[in-house]
């Protein structure tokens, strides 16, 4: 009969380990039979397995008819691992009953091993009834894959290391932990970047196989130079694919504990037997450091990659290293711990070492050892200066059971005594752990504790009595270490201070216990050797001495006699013996000025007296002046300004303070405060020279370089810097003829000056101090540059300033007159040629020259009515603005920003003239042609008009062009250029309409030309409607 499934390919491996079985060729009823498999973690649910009557040669040794009979099923009960697998209860297969995680079944294992046992029942051919026929034992080992990657305790960690540590020197941290145990799926290498730096990283593996890292400083440190490294440790595994674990190490620089703590053993190998009560010592750490102090004082604790299940179940007792039980141990759900603990100094930084703790679970057996106490001769009474190792009993175990449940492991309870293996198996021997005191306890009870290394162990214990035999080894005891007394000053010798008291608990004259002071003490205090009461032989000043410490023994009456020490500190009480003493006298005080609620200092008074004697308040003047000013705390002395001051007004300020302590009698003194008002620059420069009543100079234009023209006068009410004057010359001197000394305010000539130089010069003069924050004042100062006449440029006078002025308009207004005569009468001749010829031409002359000749009577009028009354008023006009000689409103024309400076108006007759439009041809202000020169007027009321406002000029402009585009223009004979050019003027009739696009030159659009543009363009040139007014009509 064929086999009922297919026989799956199955490895070498598992060949192998069915050649271990040795199973025979017949098998007979109720043999042991085990079967070992293997199966990878991660595998689906349902992977197969084995086959379990193949593999076990059941199949073999039983008929077809007998394995139809048969069924197969796990055994579950009491089985942990029953639950993951699943058996075909007719062919045997066996699978995984759901996805197996190797670390989740296994953690910490090296080796995963999960067995159970599978039973095989057979049906009796007569009924229905099943019967067991055999168990076969299954162990299913689980595979390792590379599912997870290394992982640190802590993704990122800080670490402190001192600025002193030498080349070399390790930083010791905790390496990555990989749950993956199997081949290269562990941790197989670190990797540190940056590479090239500081530091380096060694890898140091523990007892037991997990690894700690050492960062090691490959060069000296400067915390100075810098204090923090940032490191990246890398934790890769060799399984495949590669996974990898990373750590930040963040490492700060201190400004130094070179010695680790050392255990006395790396590895701590433990059997504990499952169900262990709670609180169980199990093992006790041990580590000792070379260092001292708190260098050497150690903490012991689990390390920071322990899993909590450790923690649970285990604790580890930071002083004093005793690790103890504190969970339920089951030995079927953990048979095995491995963890890591740490000693830790307490230095900084601090250095700890690391032992591995394997703890193995041992199961329940039947029997206890049975233990025997064997005392010496003499027997177990012991002298308390006995040393450390000395031999107390003999301790015999033996035990019925046979293997590893008769080999007994036997400990002591408490840290007193110690078991020391005998060198024959269950013998020990009981030794002294640690010295005795026969004052803290005259016996101590010896608890043998033994088990067995059955499955579950047994233990038994028994104890003994060993008494301790004084001897004198107790020092005297003071009650205190520091004893607190108190004495008046200037008090007499002789009162009584403090009694001392000291107990020594030995016996007999070695607790009798006598005192003595100390030499430093005993010229000024005598103590009674008997009852310790301590009396002062000194007269003592608590200003000088106001605490004093000495030192009192304690000897017993011993042989050799021990000695104790204690301090006494004696308080000085204060009597109010002196007065409030201030800092100095006179004390000065000092504050900015125009600073409110600025601090101004503090009243230092001091009193050597104690409590309410050196306690003291202040009593400032009642001045309400004073008052008003400063603010005053009476308690702490402190003087703030409240409202502004003004050293210019007041420098400084004087009044006297007291202090009065508060002693019963009080005692006082007083001193005088001086506070003086430091300067703040607040005062702007004032010029006397020039001011708005003269401000004029004349200078001639043959005035030598270095002629001085006149001298710049200010003054600063502030004090030191703040007053110091700088002079300069800011602006209106365009052709640079002026030269300015900035210390002296001295204004001379720069450079020769030639007739092109002659005209009005506004020069804004600025005078700064030299403060922090300078102040500015700023003035102007009119230079008059004229043609020479042989003197030497001197300051105006204001009566002579005003009768030039006057002169200078006079001359202005003749020339303005004449001006316009001129012009209208060459309009009315060309008016007669022209006859009605051109009528529309005629309309738009005549309304101009009505406004010219309505301006002329004006200005004849205003010229005959000046008079020597009215030459202050014109020279208050003159500030107001002024229009220039135009029937347009063109920035060109207008040179009226030189406001409130004298000028000349001359005549110039054209040379030449342009018939381009394009602005580019009159950008040179010596080419353009134009009528008037320095044509500003020197008195507003030239600008009025009696019929026409500067409005209606506009309008009627306009409005000239307007006809003059649309009606037919004159007939224009061969070689009349000046028509011809009044023609090519008359086509831009649209533009003029515009506020810019007939503009020329580097004037705006009509409201102003700059101070440059002015100075730059002294020939101004004539609108486009002027010229053909003078050259066509």
């Amino acid at each position: 009969m064929p086999y009922p499934f297919i026989m799956p390919r199955i490895n070498s491996l598992y060949f192998y380990s069915l050649m271990l079985l040795h199973v025979s060729d017949n098998l007979v009823h109720a043999q042991d039979v085990t079967l070992e498999y293997k199966v990878r973690e991660e595998q689906d649910e349902r992977t197969f397995i084995g086959n379990v009557a193949r593999d076990s040669l059941l199949y073999g040794n039983v008929s077809s008819e007998m394995f139809k009979r048969m069924k197969f099923s796990i055994l579950t009960q009491g089985n942990e691992y029953a639950s993951l697998f699943t058996i075909d209860e007719t062919t045997s297969t066996l699978r995984t009953a759901r996805v197996l995680d190797r670390e989740n079944e296994c953690a910490n294992l090296k080796t995963c091993v999960l067995g159970f046992n599978v039973a095989v029942y057979i049906k009796n051919p007569d009924s229905e009834n099943f019967d067991i026929y055999k168990i076969i034992r299954i162990f299913v080992t689980v595979e390792d894959i590379n599912d997870n990657k290394p992982t640190f305790p802590n993704s990122e960690i800080k670490l402190e290391v001192s600025e002193s540590a030498p080349v070399g020197y390790e930083i010791f941290t905790s390496g990555a932990v990989d749950r993956d145990t199997g081949g290269n799926n562990s941790v197989q290498a670190y990797k540190m970047n940056p590479s090239n730096e500081i530091f380096g990283l060694k890898v140091l593996i523990d007892g037991d196989g997990t690894s700690d890292l050492a960062i090691v400083l490959n060069y000296p440190l400067d915390r100075e130079t810098r204090d923090f490294y940032q490191l990246t440790i890398e934790a890769t595994d060799g399984g495949f694919p590669q996974r990898t674990g990373t750590l930040t190490v963040n490492i700060t620089v201190s400004d130094t504990n070179d010695n680790p703590p050392l255990f006395t053993q790396n590895t701590y190998n433990i059997t504990l037997p499952e169900n262990s009560k709670l609180y169980t010592q199990i093992l006790i750490l041990s580590a000792t450091d070379a260092d001292i102090g708190e260098n050497a004082r150690l903490s012991y604790m689990f390390s920071n990659r322990v899993a909590n299940r450790i923690k649970d179940l285990f604790s580890v007792d930071e002083t004093t290293g005793n690790v103890s039980v504190i969970g339920e141990i089951d030995y079927e759900v953990d048979r095995r711990f491995q963890f890591s603990v740490q000693a830790v100094d307490h230095g900084n930084p601090f250095k700890f070492s690391t032992a591995a703790v394997f703890i193995s679970v041992l199961d329940m057996n039947d029997n206890a050892p049975e233990i025997n106490i064997n005392v010496p001769p003499g027997g177990t009474k012991i002298t308390e200066a006995a040393e450390v190792g000395a031999f107390v009993a003999h301790v015999g175990v033996t035990d019925l059971d046979s293997g590893m449940n008769g080999k007994c492991l036997c400990r002591i309870a408490g840290d007193v005594f110690r078991l020391e293996e005998f060198g024959i198996e269950n013998n020990y021997k009981v030794v002294l752990n640690k010295r005795l005191d026969f004052e803290t306890a005259i016996q101590h009870n010896v608890t043998i504790i033994c088990e067995d290394g059955g499955v579950p162990k047994k233990e038994n214990r028994t104890s003994f009595i060993v008494r301790v035999e004084d001897v004198n080894d107790n020092f005297p005891q003071f009650t205190t270490p520091t004893y607190y007394a108190s004495i008046r000053e200037n008090q007499m010798p002789g009162p009584k201070i403090v009694q001392v008291l000291a107990v020594d608990i030995d016996g007999g004259d070695n607790g009798r216990v006598l005192y003595a002071l100390h030499p430093e003490a005993i010229s000024q205090f005598t103590i009674n050797p008997q009852t310790g009461l301590i009396s002062a032989n000194f007269k003592f000043d608590r200003e000088k001495t106001p605490e004093i410490r000495f030192r009192v023994l304690a000897f017993d009456q011993g042989d050799p006699s021990l000695t104790s020490t204690a301090t006494v500190v004696l308080t000085v009480l204060d009597e109010n013996d002196n007065a409030p003493q201030f800092q100095s006298d006179p004390l000065y005080l000092s504050v900015l000025e125009n600073r409110k609620k600025e601090p101004v200092g503090f009243i230092n008074v001091t009193d050597p007296d104690a409590q309410e004697n050196g306690q003291f308040d202040l009593t400032f003047p009642s001045d309400p002046q004073l008052l008003k000013l400063f603010y005053f705390d009476s308690k702490t002395g402190y003087i703030e300004t409240k409202e502004s001051l003004d050293r210019e007004q007041v420098s400084f300020y004087e009044f006297t303070v007291s202090a009065v302590d508060r002693g019963a009698i009080p005692r006082s003194s007083t001193a005088r405060v001086i506070i003086r008002v430091i300067d703040d620059n607040d005062q702007i420069p004032a010029i006397a020279y020039p001011n708005n009543s003269n401000n004029t100079v004349f200078v001639p234009v043959n005035s030598p370089t270095g002629q001085i023209i006149t001298h710049i006068e200010a003054t600063d009410s502030d004090e030191g810097r703040n007053a110091k004057l700088w002079y300069f010359v800011q602006k209106g001197d365009v052709k640079g003829l002026f030269s300015m000394d900035v210390d002296s305010g001295i204004l001379t000539v720069r450079k020769p000056m030639n007739i092109h130089d002659v005209d009005t010069y506004k020069l804004t003069i600025s005078v700064q101090d030299n403060g922090d924050n300078p102040l500015t004042g700023i003035a102007t100062l009119i230079i008059v540059v004229a043609h020479s006449n042989d003197t030497a440029a001197l300051p105006i006078k204001e009566e002579e300033g005003q009768q030039n002025i006057l002169i200078v308009i006079i001359l202005i207004l003749v020339t303005v007159i004449l001006s316009v005569a001129i012009i209208i009468t060459i309009c009315v001749i060309r008016r007669i040629d022209r006859g009605n010829r051109n009528e529309p031409i005629r309309k738009i002359v005549e309304e101009p020259r009505m406004y010219e000749q309505a301006k002329t009577e004006e200005s004849l009028s205003a010229s005959s009515n000046i008079s020597k009354d009215s030459d202050m008023e014109l020279l208050k006009k003159k500030a107001k603005k002024e229009v220039s000689f135009s029937l347009e409103e063109s920035d060109t024309w207008n040179n009226s920003s030189l406001t409130n400076v004298t000028s000349f108006s001359t005549f110039k007759n054209p040379t030449s003239f342009n018939t381009s439009t394009d602005c580019k041809d009159t950008e040179d202000p010596q080419s353009s042609t134009s009528w008037l020169e320095n044509n500003t007027l020197a008195s507003s009321d030239f600008n009025k008009t009696d019929s026409y406002t500067d409005k209606e000029i506009s309008s009627l402009t306009q409005h000239q062009f307007q006809v003059l585009h649309h009606q037919r223009l004159p007939q224009v004979h061969e070689g009349d250029e000046y028509q011809v050019m009044a023609l090519e003027i008359l086509k831009k009739t649209e533009d003029a309409n515009s506020e810019t696009s007939g503009e020329c030159g580097t004037s705006d659009s009509g409201r102003g030309g700059s101070d440059e543009d002015i100075n730059s363009n002294k020939g101004h040139m004539i609108s486009d409607t002027a010229i053909y007014y003078q050259y066509y009509v």
